[in-house]
């Protein structure tokens, strides 16, 4: 049975299956229905990709949420045209009213892409959208932002000198953010940073030692990092913001349990080569 052949109305069905967005206890059954109309992309496309639009703007708290988490990056994983098509839409929807719902849902976008190995670097219109969203005074959103330039598919990349020049800058803006469920979400990208910064350093070191290259990126890299940690430490000092304290103090540890203490398990381990 093909997805067609499921419904005779799926602009209908479709508006119905994303009722099951507004309950947690049927998200998941929902999801799985959902998708079987992936594989007609031009079906997804017509009938579909509104619907997830809509639903990723919602007023609805919960819906909202369990569309970024779960259609949402279900469609990128088995559309290939999702990401474009679903950004074109949302600029089409914008007002000023859901103006910063809209910049959410295009990082989610650019976010769960970069996590997949779809979108290794940034165009134009893309940049600008990560720009806005660091800078943005909603903490869900510059969140959002802080992600694209932290996750990454593949651990041993290394952040181009364009990313780290915007980590530096965000980690020293936002350290006094007092919003809870921003540091937690943050602290995690960093995690994902300085795995990557560890790995590619491992990678590079072994490299430089057997064919005498990478010295360049991995001095990068190195510089980076010791630009990083110099401004944490700075924020150490005595009648410094007590919120700026804590949160150095929290990715000082997080360098330290990625480069100084090794970890066996867990997800920032070391390597198996012992590096």
């Amino acid at each position: 049975m093909c997805s067609s052949d499921l419904v005779d109305s799926p602009s209908s069905f479709g508006e119905g299956l994303a009722s099951s967005l507004k309950s947690n206890h049927i998200t998941h059954a929902g999801v799985e229905v959902y998708k079987l109309y992936l594989a007609d992309e031009a079906l997804w496309r017509s009938e579909f990709s509104p619907v997830l639009c809509r639903h990723l703007l919602s007023d609805n708290q919960l819906a909202r949420q369990n569309a970024r988490d779960h259609w949402l990056p279900t469609t990128l994983a088995r559309v290939p045209a999702a990401p474009l098509i679903l950004t074109n839409l949302l600029s089409e929807l914008y007002t000023e009213s859901n103006r910063d719902l809209v910049l959410l849902a295009k990082l989610d976008i650019l976010r769960i892409s970069r996590r997949m190995g779809s979108l290794d670097t940034l165009d134009a219109d893309q940049q600008a959208t990560l720009q806005s969203g660091l800078i943005h005074p909603c903490p869900d959103v510059r969140c959002a932002a802080f992600s694209i330039l932290c996750e990454c598919k593949k651990r041993g990349t290394a952040p181009s000198g364009e990313h780290m020049r915007l980590i530096s800058e965000f980690v020293n803006r936002n350290a006094t953010e007092d919003s809870p469920r921003f540091r937690q979400c943050v602290q995690s990208q960093f995690t994902l940073l300085m795995i990557r910064c560890r790995d590619f350093s491992a990678q590079a070191t072994r490299m430089l030692h057997k064919n005498r290259t990478g010295e360049e990126e991995l001095l990068e890299v190195a510089a980076f990092l010791d630009k990083l940690m110099h401004g944490l430490v700075c924020n150490l000092v005595e009648g410094a913001n007590y919120q700026r304290k804590i949160s150095s103090l929290q990715f000082l540890n997080i360098f330290i349990d990625n480069f100084v203490v090794f970890s066996a398990t867990g997800a920032n381990k070391c390597s198996g080569n012992g590096d």
